[in-house]
């Protein structure tokens, strides 16, 4: 669908087609409204509901989430020092992942979803949720994203608006040789069922193992970490509370 886009203050247009031109691809839509532009506008193409970026890099994809988190901060004039407190990270690394050379990790994104009242989908992907009554994600269908060569997330009720949690399907790969995965910790609650293979769990100085069955539900506050035992991935569910 194509839309012609015409009119609105232009103090505010500046700031919210910043934030939506990185937010969609497209400067189309502000909180489910047709954003206006001057009259020299030119027509965008907005995607359909539902529409999903597929087959991109992991490099593209990170550095997609990265701008989407800079243009929030322009947005909300949120000063690049109060994010990175939030998230518990330095100045600097927290820039880098602005940039898209530094992995952003789901657990922060989660932090920043809760602290400014974004959808963690709009973060992630780049879309707001709009199914209220139900939504269906096929096997393998959710929309992926890799944190980095350990994890990888794939979203499992991405269009379902206002949800109270997040569900993610999750495989956690071999680390090369000793390597240890870093802790991390978020808001919430968090519940863990392993389907397949044997999964690590690290929370704070415990450290547990779980087998195919086996489930955990603990406080996310408390940092934690993954890790995929006798060489072979580990995958689970994962419901962010």
């Amino acid at each position: 669908m194509l839309l012609p886009l015409v009119g609105l203050e232009v103090s505010k247009l500046q700031k919210i087609t910043r934030f939506y031109t990185i937010y969609y691809h497209f400067v189309c839509i502000y909180r489910q409204k047709v954003v206006f532009l001057p009259q020299n506008a030119k027509v965008y193409n907005i995607p359909s509901p539902g529409t999903t970026i597929k087959n991109r890099t992991m490099d593209e994809a990170i550095k997609q989430i990265g701008e989407r988190l800079k243009g929030l901060r322009e947005v909300l004039n949120i000063p690049a020092e109060e994010v990175a407190e939030l998230c518990e990270i330095s100045l600097d690394h927290y820039l880098k992942i602005e940039s898209g050379e530094a992995d952003p990790s789901v657990y922060r994104l989660s932090k920043i979803s809760k602290r400014y009242g974004i959808d963690l989908d709009v973060l992630l992907f780049g879309e707001e949720p709009r199914m209220k009554g139900y939504y269906v994600t096929r096997k393998g269908q959710g929309p992926e994203i890799d944190r980095n060569n350990q994890y990888k997330y794939q979203s499992l009720a991405v269009g379902f608006k206002d949800r109270k949690v997040n569900p993610f399907m999750v495989q956690v790969d071999p680390l090369p040789g000793d390597k240890k995965p870093n802790k991390n910790g978020h808001d919430g609650q968090e519940y863990d069922y392993v389907i397949e293979g044997q999964l690590e769990v690290t929370i704070e100085e415990k450290v547990m193992v779980l087998n195919p069955g086996d489930s955990i539900y603990f406080d996310s506050r408390k940092s934690h970490c993954f890790r995929s035992l006798n060489n072979e991935p580990a995958k689970f569910l994962c419901i962010i509370i």
